[in-house]
């Protein structure tokens, strides 16, 4: 690494060379030997802005979450615009598909468990997740409140549901698969369906 360049640079350097590592080997290749060589730098790179491997993986899955936060925080702004279940559809995959940030922080702590409780000390975890989680229920309620969605449906259910249903993709292993956007859009399709505006279906009532 050339002198000069800031600790910034060098880590989103590092951080960058870690995902694709990881998205080609999986878990199990993310050594610091092939970060550094997949980043092109010396050998010892990492170990002078973090202290081991671990330290370095946790900072790389911290600012992960952080990005995938980001990455929906603005969906609520789309209420009116373009299509329902395109809104939803984009924002899921831009949070588990191929490249995205949930996965890549999901293989890192399934791999190295160990890393979890660290991870939390550094970012509130569950915290974070909690507001991916009332993104999408605040996109649902402005469509709600716009009379594209019906109203009887509770936001934070079905965006719970959207997060879960796609989140069991990514865990069996699909996420990768060249079907995987037309299963998102297929469970956002379903869910929406039945928060279609209207008067609720007949059903069982007790």
């Amino acid at each position: 690494m050339p002198r000069g360049v800031a600790m910034q640079g060098a880590r989103d350097q590092l951080f960058d060379a870690a995902e694709r590592v990881l998205a080609r080997e999986g878990p199990s290749g993310l050594t610091s030997r092939a970060v550094t060589d997949e980043a092109g730098v010396a050998k010892g790179l990492i170990y002078r802005y973090f202290a081991d491997l671990d330290e370095f993986l946790i900072e790389l899955a911290a600012a992960r979450v952080r990005l995938a936060v980001a990455s929906v925080s603005g969906l609520e702004d789309r209420a009116g615009h373009g299509t329902v279940a395109g809104n939803l559809s984009e924002a899921l995959l831009t949070l588990f598909g191929p490249g995205s940030h949930v996965p890549l922080i999901t293989g890192i702590v399934t791999f190295r468990p160990s890393l979890m409780s660290r991870l939390h000390q550094m970012l509130d975890v569950t915290s974070a997740f909690g507001e991916i989680e009332a993104s999408l229920a605040g996109y649902i309620g402005a469509e709600q409140r716009l009379g594209r969605l019906g109203p009887a449906a509770d936001p934070g259910t079905e965006a719970a549901i959207l997060l879960g249903a796609t989140h069991h993709l990514v865990f069996s292993g699909r996420s990768a698969a060249e079907q995987f956007p037309a299963r998102v859009r297929e469970i956002v399709t379903a869910v929406i369906t039945g928060m279609a505006p209207g008067p609720p279906a007949a059903g069982y009532q007790e």
